[in-house]
């Protein structure tokens, strides 16, 4: 290639792929690329650090275990949670683009990481080691554990080598930041229990759900590949009746879900949404109460109702007498028994709030909800949609990633931030692998709602989640 091509022509050949050296007085164009991913590496590592001065003291070091606002995630973690996104979608991007295409896949085909953290998670080692708090030499925590010390050794050194405990000498473990969360007493425990148990078993056996015509097309919660699994030991239903038919399955999965909201930080909604003009709220599956709790401490103006199964309602108001008895006393908290399949019997509140509901179903089934919901609204009334909201990887104005309030990173980073938003893609597969549902995009959701006459009206982008907000259709 001449030298008197054009910028542009370097930059299109290259961009194509074709050559083996950059061409004589070209700027291999992967270099202002690079330039780029370091520039917000930088810019959201500082942004970072920002949001933790805010909140009182600086970024806590690795081996700290002093805690931290952000460790229980009652802060506002909206400003932190969008600088790790794009630090994390910048960083596996810019590996992935410099590191051969073989090294990456081997990577990620080979990583135990989940498996180690299973075995940790269910031997209690953090709890052990929280005993020793100068570290603790593996030949004795491998005598309280019962395991051999040399493939105990094998488990924590994977751990410690992405920063799950440390190694402070030769074979002597401590805890550190990230190995606490696995203490028993942490919920993150049974997330953990969760993630590498029934969902790490329901995806390996993906393939060969995929590969039964009776499963493989079907939307059906009785047809995931977690039900898959177990058909051939007599099983049926649904995932749901197969936690809820072993107690030990239903604690782990109720403590599991309370680590997760903490993790992706739910309660944000309470900080960015005006909750000063609300006056009646229904949580609508509202569990125990993990979102109502929260904002009638923020707001105790408001009246909220809690909406789910019997048993529950049950379990709320045990807890509530138990844990908050002021509050069952008063008028600002009422208990409603229901299916939102069949009816919804609070009527006309201002706020009708679904977290973490509308993605347990098929398009089907969310609609009939969704629509259940509609018929209860009153003309003033709003319903906030709070659940992962899938972004294109694509930068396509006609997708509805431009929709005002819906962020998208900035090139050269995936629209959807890559990396940085894996959680919502890991988490997409493991709602299709348990109960044969999924997470969805924003035009796949305002589509549903349109069928249930429902028009949206805003977004909040809360870094990870996004609340979605509907108006009734006139």
């Amino acid at each position: 290639m001449s030298s008197s091509r054009s910028a542009f022509a370097c930059d299109h050949e290259w961009s194509n792929g074709r050559g083996n050296n950059p061409p004589f007085g070209c700027t291999h164009p992967l270099r202002k690329q690079i330039e780029s991913l370091l520039e917000l590496i930088q810019q959201s590592a500082y942004a970072a650090l920002d949001e933790y001065e805010k909140h009182g003291t600086a970024t806590p070091p690795l081996d700290s275990l002093l805690p931290h606002a952000f460790d229980n995630f009652e802060a506002n973690t909206v400003g932190l949670k969008k600088a790790i996104r794009q630090l994390e979608g910048a960083c596996d991007q810019l590996c992935s683009t410099l590191a051969p295409p073989a090294h990456t896949i081997a990577n990620r085909a080979q990583d135990h990481y989940w498996a180690c953290l299973r075995f940790a998670a269910k031997t209690r080692i953090a709890d052990s080691i929280a005993e020793h708090p100068e570290g603790i030499h593996v030949r004795e925590l491998a005598e309280i554990v019962q395991i051999d010390k040399g493939k105990l050794s094998t488990i924590l050194r994977l751990l410690a080598t992405k920063h799950c405990f440390r190694e402070v000498d030769t074979d002597i473990f401590a805890n550190n930041r990230l190995s606490v969360v696995l203490r028993s007493s942490n919920p993150m425990c049974s997330f953990v229990e969760l993630m590498t148990n029934s969902s790490q078993r329901a995806a390996h056996n993906l393939y060969a759900m995929l590969a039964d015509p009776e499963y493989a097309f079907s939307t059906d919660p009785r047809k995931s590949s977690f039900m898959h699994l177990l058909k051939d030991k007599g099983h049926q239903g649904t995932a749901y009746d197969v936690f809820r038919g072993d107690p030990e399955s239903r604690s782990i999965l109720g403590k599991a879900m309370v680590g997760m909201n903490g993790v992706i930080g739910t309660l944000s909604i309470l900080k960015v949404y005006p909750w000063d003009k609300v006056r009646t709220v229904c949580d609508v599956g509202s569990g125990v109460g993990a979102f109502v709790w929260p904002l009638l401490e923020s707001y105790p103006h408001v009246h909220a109702t809690l909406f789910d199964l019997p048993e529950t309602i049950d379990l709320a108001k045990e807890l509530c007498a138990k844990d908050r008895p002021d509050v069952l006393k008063s008028d600002h908290v009422t208990f409603t028994v229901g299916d939102f399949f069949q009816e919804m019997p609070v009527k006309g509140a201002d706020i009708y709030y679904m977290r973490n509901i509308v993605h347990n179903w098929s398009d089907e089934r969310a609609a009939n909800l969704l629509r259940n919901v509609r018929q209860a609204m009153g003309p003033d009334s709003r319903l906030l949609i709070h659940d992962y909201i899938m972004k294109p990887l694509c930068r396509n104005p006609g997708t509805g990633e431009g929709a005002a309030g819906h962020d998208t990173a900035p090139e050269p980073l995936l629209p959807n931030f890559g990396a940085g938003q894996m959680r919502i893609y890991n988490q997409d597969l493991t709602m299709l692998v348990i109960y044969n549902a999924k997470e969805r995009t924003l035009d796949e959701l305002v589509g549903i709602c349109q069928t249930a006459e429902l028009m949206l009206e805003e977004l909040w982008d809360l870094g990870e989640t996004t609340v979605v907000e509907f108006v009734p259709k006139i």
